[in-house]
């Protein structure tokens, strides 16, 4: 009986072996098609980002050659446009005056402008920062309307910023040197960045988030806070708030009013009502682990930079954009004392005599003074000036005898014999060609 049945008992048995094989099988190539897809989809993927990779390395290379390439001194433009942003706030744009294509420049550098102002016996120098992305054919620069002080008759408002809002028109010709400045993402690497504006200090950022916005190349993970008074005072509103709703997924945009207008709405037109502070920093931000960069009014910039600092954000990691000394002072601190400094450091009674030969005068100079171009203008010795900073080289002057120092290392470069008033100290006595 037994060996009736045995046949179909194996047979059966080498079915069920071999269906248990080809099953085998099945799930083998099954699973080495699914490894395939897997090593196709991190293949394709790791291209990606070599791609992006590459790109940012052909964009950073060129525009280092177009940098060394940049035209040295002051070049013609024309005024191609002029367009209100918000109260007292106006952009122009400036034309190369030869019609050759603009080299392009690093989002949150500045421009150096030249203004034969009425009046003014020379042309006078002020920096303002480019607030769009790099283009071939223009410049972007938006100008707060400085005004005379209120309740001081006869006062004087900005002398350049008053020149762009009240006799500038579109076809007039102005001077300006290539982009400087080193305000930049560059100065954080590939790390995510928190951007803190107060009012018109939004210029560069805009440029930032412009550029981010037009291409993938230098995005990351970053947050814009802007503090403003309100709505009408919003400085470039709706170019931010178009690039805010298209980069949800890396820009975190928020905006702090200080007096609403009746007609704005909580939530929609801002995020809050109150003033920009390092605690609502700590309320909206997971971690201090970002790269800080700050840029508004001096107080504002101060309160900030101090209160980062006393947050734990590492000094390397808090960038400032100085404009005008007092904040050029408040960011020199976070650096420490004064390296070098001799009596503006450590001999707060020392006079010291400076010397400014053009002018025939001999002046004692004490700490208290501050810089030697503010010492120079307290005592009406002329020294042209631009940013106040450190940074165009439009205050350089002779130095005929003695030394300086500086708080911090000014980002244009120092020719021998030479020193730029609005952020040097006297270490002795000193001779100047001034």
């Amino acid at each position: 009986m037994l060996e009736r049945f045995l046949p179909g008992f194996l047979l059966l048995a080498g079915a069920g072996i071999l269906a248990l094989a080809f099953i085998k099988c099945g799930l083998f190539v099954l699973s080495c098609l699914s490894g395939l897809r897997a090593q196709a989809r991190r293949q394709r993927l790791e291209l990606t980002l070599l791609g992006e990779r590459i790109e940012a390395a052909r964009s950073a290379r060129t525009l280092r050659e177009e940098e060394e390439r940049q035209p040295k001194g002051y070049r013609k433009f024309v005024i191609a446009r002029r367009a209100s942003e918000a109260r007292e706030i106006c952009s122009f744009y400036l034309a190369p005056h030869d019609g050759k294509p603009l080299p392009r420049f690093k989002p949150g550098q500045y421009l150096t402008v030249q203004i034969p102002v009425p009046g003014q016996a020379r042309p006078v120098r002020r920096c303002y920062s480019l607030s769009d992305a790099p283009r071939a054919d223009c410049y972007r620069i938006s100008i707060k309307h400085v005004l005379p002080a209120p309740g001081k008759p006869g006062a004087l408002g900005g002398l350049v910023s008053s020149w762009f809002h009240l006799l500038a028109q579109e076809g007039d010709l102005v001077e300006a040197e290539a982009p400087r400045g080193t305000f930049t993402l560059a100065a954080a690497g590939d790390a995510p960045v928190v951007l803190l504006a107060g009012g018109i200090g939004i210029t560069p950022f805009a440029s930032m988030i412009i550029a981010m916005d037009e291409t993938r190349a230098l995005r990351r993970e970053t947050w814009l806070f802007l503090g403003v008074r309100n709505r009408a005072e919003h400085p470039l509103r709706e170019r931010l708030a178009r690039a805010a709703e298209a980069g949800r997924e890396w820009l975190h945009y928020d905006v702090t009013e200080s007096q609403p207008g009746p007609e704005e709405k909580l939530g929609v037109d801002y995020a809050r009502q109150g003033w920009l502070t390092v605690d609502l920093l700590k309320q909206r931000l997971p971690s201090n682990n970002y790269h800080f960069f700050v840029c508004g009014p001096p107080p504002l910039m101060k309160a900030l930079t101090t209160g980062l600092a006393a947050w734990g954000v590492p000094t390397e990691q808090i960038h400032a954009e100085a404009f005008g000394e007092a904040s050029v002072e408040s960011i020199a601190a976070l650096a420490g004392p004064a390296a070098g400094a001799g009596a503006t450091a450590g001999e707060p009674g020392k006079e010291l005599d400076i010397t400014f030969r053009r002018s025939a005068k001999k002046i004692a100079w004490k700490p208290a003074d501050g810089t030697l171009l503010k010492f120079a203008d307290a005592h009406k010795i002329a020294i042209d000036r631009a940013c106040k900073r450190g940074g165009c080289g439009s205050c350089k002057v002779a130095v005929l005898s003695g030394e300086v120092s500086y708080r911090k290392a000014p980002e244009y470069p120092i020719e021998k014999g030479t020193c730029l008033a609005c952020v040097a100290f006297p270490k002795g006595p000193l001779t100047l060609d001034a």
